[in-house]
């Protein structure tokens, strides 16, 4: 009885231990499971390898990054890990560290801090089959001048998009794989948004003065299947489709030459990415050049004018006015608005000097006309008023 007794732990003498035995049984745990020198805390197990060898893993489950689905953004985390710890014990250490920190900016200033992860499931549920375009901000110091000849037509650099620029979908039959060919209905839906787009800076930048919706309906003027149509027979587009025979018979073939005049555009922009979109902006804009320049729908030569005239001479106790010159007159049989509008300078030695005038449908646009009109026929003037302000105004010294 008394060795049983002895054998018991203390919960069996229905006394609860003490603080002294909890800490000795505490240690006495630690040290039976550190007997192999691995010093685990409370969340790890011991897992039996197939070779009777053991090791430690921690039973917490590991955190998921939310953005580890992305490669670099994965990269960018180890390369915090590596710059935070800042650990250098050898050359070798600072040469990795160094080259890490470079690595970790260059990630940093290329790629947002943080990716959303409805981006993260796009990228790979959808992946992006085509090379990113290059759209470069617009300019307007290309002139719109009038053209008899027809512009040349930009080439395609890539074959296999040449051919399906003109491939019927009756023509497209499956190869050896089962997949068939692209066709240039494919590139019709990229290259409708392409010249919606195109049409759309090139308004807005050299028609500020039309209303939204004289805007709308120029732009409409350009992109209809009419238009598009006109401009694939002017370059023979009909002559180069690959179809079934009966088509060009049909009532849709106007439709069709359309859709392929659609296809050429989208095909320029996909086969040069990075200077195709530019390419296919320039030829446009200039075949374009007669629908912009019939009727009354002049476009503004220098759209920033009234801007540029303002920074080159407006200061304190300086103004530019623009002023009604004669009475707004209607035309007989077309019922236009006409409106005259002159640029006026006060200051720097002027008083209400006349600097240009402009005609227009609306005081907006007699206004713009107005600017740019002076900006060239008053040129010295605006110089010389705009060294004196540089010397009533110098600028700070750049240090």
């Amino acid at each position: 009885m008394g060795e049983k007794r002895g054998s018991q732990s203390s919960g069996a003498t229905g006394r609860p231990p003490s603080k002294r035995q909890k800490h000795n049984e505490y240690n006495g745990s630690r040290s039976a499971s550190s007997h192999d020198g691995h010093a685990h805390g409370p969340q790890e197990r011991k897992v039996q390898r197939k070779d009777n060898s053991s090791e430690y893993r921690s039973s917490k489950p590991a955190a998921t990054h939310a953005y580890t689905r992305d490669p670099q953004s994965l990269l960018k985390q180890l390369l915090e890990q590596i710059v935070d710890s800042d650990a250098v014990s050898t050359p070798a250490d600072a040469d990795v560290l160094h080259h890490a920190k470079q690595l970790h900016r260059l990630l940093s200033h290329h790629r947002p801090t943080a990716v959303s992860l409805a981006l993260s499931d796009l990228a790979v549920k959808a992946p992006e089959k085509v090379p990113y375009v290059t759209i470069p901000p617009y300019s307007a110091s290309q002139p719109v001048n009038p053209t008899t000849t027809l512009p040349a037509l930009p080439p395609i650099t890539e074959p296999y998009l040449e051919e399906a620029v003109f491939r019927h979908q009756s023509k497209a039959h499956p190869n050896s794989d089962g997949q068939e060919p692209l066709t240039y209905e494919r590139l019709e839906f990229l290259g409708d948004a392409y010249i919606e787009i195109i049409s759309t800076r090139l308004i807005y930048s050299r028609f500020p003065h039309l209303t939204a919706g004289q805007q709308a309906q120029l732009r409409e003027s350009l992109v209809k299947n009419e238009t598009l149509a006109l401009h694939s027979q002017a370059y023979g587009f009909g002559d180069r489709i690959v179809h079934g025979g009966s088509e060009d018979k049909s009532k849709i073939w106007s439709k069709i030459l359309a859709d392929v005049f659609e296809a050429y555009v989208a095909a320029i922009i996909l086969s040069d990415p990075a200077a195709g979109f530019r390419k296919a902006e320039m030829w446009l804009t200039e075949l374009w050049v007669p629908k912009l320049l019939s009727g009354a729908r002049k476009p503004i030569v220098h759209a920033d004018a009234k801007q540029e005239i303002a920074r080159l001479v407006v200061a304190k106790g300086v103004k530019v006015e623009y002023r009604m010159e004669r009475n707004m007159e209607i035309e007989r049989g077309t019922g236009k608005q006409k409106f005259w509008i002159g640029c006026y300078l006060t200051g720097w030695g002027h008083q209400d000097k006349w600097l240009g005038s402009g005609e227009g449908q609306n005081k907006v646009q007699a206004g713009a006309l107005a600017a740019a009109d002076a900006l060239v026929r008053s040129k010295d003037v605006l110089e010389d008023a705009h060294r004196k302000k540089l010397e009533a105004y110098p600028k700070p010294k750049e240090e």
